[in-house]
């Protein structure tokens, strides 16, 4: 029976939660990362040392799952997929 991908997703990314407890984040109200307006999550990104661990989490986790939103690394939910959409649309082009 296949794992349900919650369950994938969290063994996959266990591991890869140690940057937070140097993220400039750590101990804030998770909401703003959350809300409508970016802004005030996206200057704590920028004093943040673990932007890249952060975001490759977002992102492996959204894979694992289909889905995903709030600011990680910097970038909203939006903005990550566009990313992989660009990311995978670049890939095809230099295949073909």
């Amino acid at each position: 029976m296949d794992r349900h991908p919650w369950l994938v997703a969290f063994d996959e990314t266990v591991d890869m939660v140690r940057w937070k407890e140097d993220a400039a984040c750590r101990g804030m109200d998770i909401n703003i990362f959350f809300a409508a307006d970016t802004r005030e999550a996206k200057a704590v990104c920028q004093r943040c040392q673990t932007t890249q661990e952060c975001l490759e989490y977002a992102r492996r986790f959204e894979e694992a799952v289909g889905f995903g939103g709030g600011v990680y690394g910097g970038q909203s939910g939006d903005e990550r997929r566009k990313s992989r959409i660009y990311q995978r649309q670049n890939a095809r082009s230099q295949a073909s």
